[in-house]
C-alpha cells in the first residue's frame, strides 16, 4: 500500500509542476526531484552523483532524502547536504541519475531543467521520457511547447522518440566533420563552398571549470551571440550554442577571459587541457582516501592506487602506492579490505614512497 501511495505522489507532483501561466515553478519542479530520489531509493538500487564537495566533485552514493538534505556517504560517514548548496546542473545530473527506467522520474526531471532555464537537459530529458513510457505523448507535446519557447534551438523530443503529433522530419546535413563539396564556376573556376548559415554548436575546454560550472556558464551567457551553454566537470568542457552572425567564437573566448581573470580560461575547439603544475617536496606527507588496483603497465614498484586530494591541490587524482617487500604486501593487504586508508609517505610524480599505512 506505501509504494502505491509513493507512486502516486510521484505521478502528482510530475503533472502539477506548471504555474498558472504555463511555465515549470522552480519551488514544485524540485519538489518533483526530491521525489524521485525517494522513489529511487526505494528500490534498493544504489544511486551515485556527482556533487561538488569540500571545493572539489566528487562521486558519491545517496543514502536518504528528506524535505530539507540529500544525505550522501562521504568518506565512509553519513553526509547531510542542504538542497539549497547543490546548484542547479548539479540537481539535474542527481534526477538523471533517479530516473532508473521509470518515465515520470524522466517527465520531473524535464520540468526542473524548464524551471531551471537548462533547455538542453531538458530535451534530453523529454527524449528519455519518450523511449522509456509511449503513455506520455501528451505531456510530452506540452513541455516540448514550453521547450521551443526558451531561447536558442532544440532538438524535437516527440520527432525523436515517434510519440505524439508528427513533427516535419529534420533537413539533412553532411556528417561531423565532412567537407562541403564545392561547385565550378563557368570557367572551370572552384566557388566557395556555401557556408551554412544559423547557430553553431561548439565544444572546447575550459582550464578551472572544476571550481564550478555555474559561474562559467553564467559568464558565456551574459555574452551577446551566446544561446547556451553548459559544462561538464567530470572532463572540463563546455559545449555552447552561438549565433556566429553576432558574435565569433574568437571574440567570445576573448570578452570571456578577459572577464574571468587567469586562473580560468577558455581553449581553442581541440585544444587539450594542460596537466595541472603539480609541486613535489621531499617531505613526507599525509593523505587519505579510497584505494584501487594498479594498472596493468606500471613499473614493478606500483603496488596500487590511492584516490585522495593532496593538501593545497585543487582536486582529487589518483597516486601510485609504492612499496617494495613488507611494505608492498601490507599495502596489498589493505588494498583487499576495501577500508579508507590513511598512507605516509614522500610524493612525487611516479607516486607515494609509503613508510606507513593505516585504516
Amino acid at each position: 500500500m506505501r509504494k502505491v501511495a509513493s507512486v502516486f505522489v510521484l505521478a502528482f507532483v510530475a503533472s502539477c509542476v506548471c504555474a498558472a501561466d504555463g511555465a515549470p515553478d522552480k519551488a514544485r519542479a524540485l519538489e518533483g526531484i526530491k521525489a524521485s530520489v525517494a522513489e529511487a531509493l526505494k528500490s534498493g538500487k544504489k544511486v551515485e552523483v556527482w556533487l561538488t564537495l569540500l571545493g572539489s566533485p566528487q562521486k558519491v552514493e545517496i543514502l536518504r532524502s528528506d524535505a530539507k538534505f540529500l544525505t550522501i556517504k562521504l568518506q565512509n560517514n553519513p553526509f547531510p547536504h542542504s538542497w539549497d548548496k547543490i546548484s542547479p546542473e548539479q540537481l539535474a545530473g542527481v534526477g538523471k541519475a533517479c530516473v532508473l527506467n521509470d518515465g515520470k522520474r524522466a517527465l520531473a526531471l524535464a520540468d526542473y531543467c524548464i524551471a531551471t532555464e537548462q533547455k538542453g537537459k531538458a530535451d534530453e530529458a523529454l527524449v528519455l521520457a519518450a523511449s522509456l513510457d509511449k503513455n506520455l505523448s501528451a505531456q510530452i507535446a506540452e513541455r516540448m511547447a514550453q521547450v521551443k519557447s526558451m531561447n536558442g534551438p532544440a532538438i524535437s523530443a516527440i520527432a525523436a522518440s515517434g510519440v505524439g503529433p508528427k513533427a516535419p522530419p529534420p533537413p539533412r546535413e553532411p556528417p561531423p566533420m565532412a567537407t562541403p563539396m564545392a561547385t565550378k564556376r563557368p570557367g572551370g573556376r572552384m566557388a566557395e563552398p556555401e557556408k551554412k548559415e544559423g547557430p553553431e554548436r561548439v565544444m572546447f575546454g575550459v582550464i578551472g571549470l572544476e571550481t564550478g560550472v555555474p559561474p562559467v556558464t553564467a559568464a558565456f551567457k551574459k555574452i551577446e551571440g551566446v544561446q547556451e551553454c553548459y559544462g561538464n566537470i567530470e572532463n572540463g568542457m563546455v559545449t555552447m550554442v552561438f549565433d556566429p552572425k553576432i558574435a565569433s567564437l574568437e571574440k567570445i573566448q576573448e570578452a570571456f577571459n578577459t572577464a574571468m581573470g587567469p586562473k580560468i580560461k577558455a581553449l581553442k575547439p581541440g585544444e587539450p587541457l594542460p596537466e595541472p603544475e603539480y609541486v613535489y617536496t621531499d617531505k613526507e606527507e599525509t593523505l587519505r582516501g579510497t584505494m584501487a588496483v594498479r594498472l596493468p603497465e606500471s613499473a614493478s614498484d606500483v603496488v596500487c592506487r590511492l584516490m585522495a586530494q593532496r593538501a593545497g591541490e585543487p582536486r582529487t587524482r589518483l597516486f601510485n602506492l609504492l612499496g617494495t617487500g613488507e611494505m608492498a604486501t601490507l599495502i596489498e593487504e589493505t588494498r583487499k579490505k576495501g577500508a579508507e586508508v590513511t598512507v605516509v609517505g614522500i610524493v612525487t610524480k611516479d607516486g607515494i614512497k609509503v613508510s606507513k599505512i593505516s585504516e
